[in-house]
């Protein structure tokens, strides 16, 4: 499309498009603009719902900036946002070159057959809902499990004193990275296996005739040719950072792990619909995304700086 086509001249030629946007338009409206009136909830204070209708309740409610400032006077907001940096930098620190590595392995496969079953064994997991996911890995690590069956087996443990898995605080982020990349790496390995798929192969029949062995064409072709599709999916995930997997830990959390390892949200989700706060938890989420949108910023501009890429 030419730079200088005038606003006429883009709808006569793509004019006929139009009419496929408005689905696209309409569900963005109705589910992403729409709901953003929400967000005054924050700037109001205490909204009763049980003397007045929802509306009038919000229209009743003062205006006010005590829900802000009750997140910074809140000890356990503190220890909360703690958490849920932690759980966040681990998974990019763990998890995110391990999609990387399997790529360059499976890039390898030089059997199609195989190689299509083996990266559909991989991400098949992706589709699984974290409730079952979770669910799977209970009854795994459960009192008298599969884990715990093996390692009595080796005596590695006794059988009267199992290891209470999911019930133990110390064992969380274990677990946590374990199913987080059971899960995960399969599905956010594909779109770096396509990008090695669509390199040239006269470069690596260039450079084997040169004598550089497979190290050496990894390093020196594939991961440079491929750096612009790493640093947009490490861009991406830096602007999850203080999201941290809510429907994993969510599914995780219990009686005995929840004091030490809530994260944003769940804990938005506990303060707004469990306890009715509904301005406290709206001021959360608003903040959590106000700081989501600076970080992917700032991250955007610190990736482009060092490396020349970046998402825009």
């Amino acid at each position: 499309m030419k730079s200088d086509m005038t606003i006429k001249e883009k709808m006569k030629r793509y004019g006929s498009l139009m009419p496929f946007l408005i689905p696209c338009v309409a569900l963005a409206l109705l589910f992403s603009y729409i709901p953003m009136v929400g967000i005054l909830m924050a700037f109001k204070g205490k909204i009763n719902l049980f003397l007045y209708e929802p509306f009038e309740a919000f229209v009743k409610a003062p205006w006010s900036m005590e829900n802000f400032a009750k997140i910074f006077e809140n000890e356990d907001f503190m220890k909360i946002l703690g958490n849920t940096l932690l759980i966040s930098v681990l998974k990019i620190a763990v998890l995110f070159p391990i999609p990387i590595i399997f790529a360059l392995l499976f890039a390898e496969i030089k059997n199609p057959t195989a190689s299509k079953l083996m990266q559909s064994v991989m991400y098949l997991p992706y589709f699984l809902s974290w409730a079952v996911a979770t669910g799977i890995f209970m009854n795994m690590f459960s009192s008298y499990g599969m884990v715990n069956t093996i390692c009595i087996k080796l005596g590695l443990m006794s059988k009267d004193s199992p290891v209470l898995w999911y019930q133990n605080p110390s064992k969380f982020l274990f677990l946590m990275l374990f199913t987080g990349g059971w899960k995960d790496i399969g599905w956010s390995m594909i779109v770096y296996v396509s990008a090695i798929l669509s390199i040239d192969s006269t470069y690596y029949e260039a450079a084997r005739l040169d004598g550089a062995g497979k190290m050496q064409q990894i390093f020196l072709i594939t991961l440079p040719l491929i750096k612009g599709t790493i640093v947009t999916m490490f861009i991406l995930r830096i602007c999850y950072i203080l999201d941290a997997g809510f429907d994993q830990i969510f599914t995780m959390l219990n009686n005995s792990t929840r004091d030490k390892w809530e994260i944003i949200g769940t804990y938005v989700y506990r303060v707004g619909l469990q306890q009715s706060d509904y301005g406290f938890s709206t001021a959360v989420g608003l903040l959590n995304s106000v700081a989501a949108l600076v970080i992917i910023i700032a991250g955007n501009f610190i990736v482009k700086k060092f490396s020349g890429k970046g998402i825009w």
